[in-house]
C-alpha cells in the first residue's frame, strides 16, 4: 500500500494547533472534546495527517482565544500564554523552518524535555 504524503498546509497548521494548545496547557483529549473528535483524530491533525475543517478551526480559535488568520499563517500574532516570551515562539518557528519530520520531532522532543527538567529542578530547589 502506498503512503499517503502529507499536505505542508496540513503540517503548518497541525503545528500550529499544537503550539497553541500546549501554549494554553490543554491535553489533545480537552481539545477533541471542545471540537467534538475524538484523541486520535486531535493526534492526526497535530500530525498534519488529515486536515481541519474550516468549522473546526474556528472552534479553535475561539476554544483558545487566537484569532483564526494565526491557524492559517497570516499572522504569528496570539494571545500567548503568560509564561510564553518572544524566543519561544521564534524557537517554535525555527523548528517548524527544519525540512525533515522526525529531525523537528527529535527537536521538539528534546527542548520539551530540558523545559521540564528545568521546571522540576526550580520546584525541588524552592
Amino acid at each position: 500500500m502506498k503512503k499517503k504524503q502529507k499536505n505542508k498546509f496540513n503540517v503548518d497548521l497541525g503545528f500550529r494547533v499544537r503550539q497553541i494548545r500546549s501554549l494554553n496547557k490543554l491535553s489533545q483529549e480537552v481539545l477533541g472534546e471542545r471540537l467534538g473528535v475524538s484523541t486520535p483524530t486531535m493526534q492526526r491533525y497535530e500530525a498534519g495527517e488529515i486536515p481541519l475543517t474550516a468549522e473546526a478551526i474556528g472552534k479553535c480559535a475561539a476554544s483558545l482565544n487566537t484569532p483564526v488568520g494565526f491557524f492559517y499563517g497570516e499572522t504569528d500574532q496570539h494571545p500567548a500564554a503568560s509564561n510564553t516570551n518572544k524566543v519561544g515562539l521564534l524557537l517554535a518557528a525555527e523548528i517548524m523552518e527544519l525540512p525533515d519530520e522526525n529531525i523537528r520531532k527529535s527537536v521538539f522532543h528534546l527542548v520539551r524535555s530540558i523545559i521540564r527538567w528545568d521546571e522540576k529542578r526550580s520546584k525541588d530547589a524552592a
